[in-house]
């Protein structure tokens, strides 16, 4: 029986900034600016394995020696790119968006979390979730993580609170990343894993809120219960 070939689904993106205008009458104007990205799958993980690469070889996380020389990409019924790289010969991409989470569906209305819990979903629903799916090949494989809505622009505190879930729990990927990017401001990079410092542990960051702000408005009102 022949099989119909599924199209690759189109995500509803709004990562977006706010962009703030003064009037000579003292108001305050605010207008939401779209991140003007593709909103095709693939054209999207070009957009941020690209922004990625970039940071990469500007900054040198795992040594002078290694950079990612070369990258192809490849079809969605495989790891996302072949790359030639000392570290790795795989870079894959997950998106940090929870939906199927309760959680997750309360932050698209609120764009408030708990860190430790979105913390444990990035590492068990994307960092865990693929490094199974994979298996071995893990090991030869950076995994880049990134937002692609405003509602799940993490933080540092974030990026601690997974890379204490990687120290707790394990690290199989030979690379981890965290990348936010929009085409007309700077690159956000920042490395999960391998980390060499010490970090605190995941249980203290339970119960802190992160409250991303809804682009396109001049004033917010916080709830912090």
């Amino acid at each position: 029986m022949s099989r119909k070939k599924k199209t690759p689904s189109k995500p509803k993106t709004s990562l977006g900034v706010t962009k703030l205008s003064g009037s000579s009458s003292g108001e305050t104007n605010a207008t939401y600016v779209r991140d003007g990205i593709s909103t095709d799958k693939e054209d999207r993980e070009l957009f941020f394995a690209e922004a990625f690469i970039g940071r990469f070889n500007a900054e040198l996380p795992l040594g002078a020696s290694v950079t990612i020389d070369d990258y192809v990409q490849n079809d969605t019924s495989d790891l996302d790119f072949d790359i030639e790289c000392a570290e790795a010969q795989y870079l894959e991409l997950a998106a940090i968006k929870p939906l199927t989470e309760e959680f997750g569906k309360e932050s698209m209305s609120t764009g408030k979390f708990d860190i430790y819990t979105l913390g444990e979903w990035i590492y068990e629903g994307l960092i865990r979730h693929k490094s199974d799916r994979y298996g071995e090949v893990a090991a030869q494989t950076f995994l880049l993580i990134y937002p692609e809505d405003w509602q799940f622009i993490i933080s540092s505190s974030v990026v601690s609170c997974v890379q204490a879930f990687c120290s707790e729990r394990g690290s199989p990927f030979s690379g981890i990343f965290v990348v936010m990017a929009s085409p007309d401001g700077p690159t956000i990079f920042d490395v999960i894993a391998p980390i060499t410092e010490t970090v605190p542990e995941s249980e203290s960051f339970r119960g802190k809120p992160l409250i991303n702000m809804e682009p396109g408005k001049n004033k917010w009102t916080i709830d912090l219960s």
